[in-house]
């Protein structure tokens, strides 16, 4: 079930039906205005969602691409964007879809001062991907599984975070005790 949810600057009631869809999600598209595609809130916003996430689970897609000039977009925009998304999510995204969603429609008119910039629009790409990873007997099984392992693996580190920052006051107490039981 693909759900196209509510904006992640949404009002409260949208944002908590916002939060029941993304706990229950095995794959995120994360979309963003590439105007505007560090939206610190909505990368923060979504940052414990895709920790809970396989890194293959989340893509990141940046929307409406023909508005900005194609040398800003990959010069400047794709790369500020990915640097700030693996700072905030830790994840360093396989790929970031570049799609125009309004030029994908089969009949659309622009406004005179909307015209595309340029062409690059991987909107069929993201269907393709869409498709060829979701579109399978065993995808659930799988992306569960995955998912799944995903979380013993940040529970274990989180363990030997805990263990590593706690170390000194246990071997303190050990100590403690092992006197405690010679008095």
């Amino acid at each position: 079930v693909l759900v196209d949810t509510p904006d992640t600057n949404t009002l409260p009631e949208n944002q908590r039906l916002l939060t029941r869809v993304l706990e229950r999600a095995d794959v995120l598209l994360a979309i963003f205005p590439v105007q505007n595609p560090k939206l610190l809130d909505n990368i923060a916003f979504l940052r414990p969602y895709v920790a809970q996430l396989p890194a293959d689970a989340v893509v990141p897609v940046l929307n409406m691409v023909d508005r900005v000039p194609r040398e800003e977009l990959l010069d400047a925009i794709l790369p500020d964007f990915s640097r700030a998304i693996e700072r905030e999510w830790r994840l360093r995204p396989s790929r970031v879809f570049l799609v125009s969603a309004k030029g994908a429609l089969a009949t659309v008119t622009f406004p005179e001062d909307e015209r595309p910039l340029h062409e690059l629009n991987q909107f069929t790409a993201l269907q393709d991907w869409l498709v060829e990873t979701l579109n399978r007997e065993s995808q659930l099984s799988d992306r569960r599984l995955a998912r799944a392992e995903h979380l013993l693996a940040l529970v274990k580190e989180q363990i030997r975070d805990a263990l590593a920052d706690t170390s000194t006051a246990r071997g303190t107490a050990s100590s403690s005790l092992q006197n405690l039981e010679r008095q």
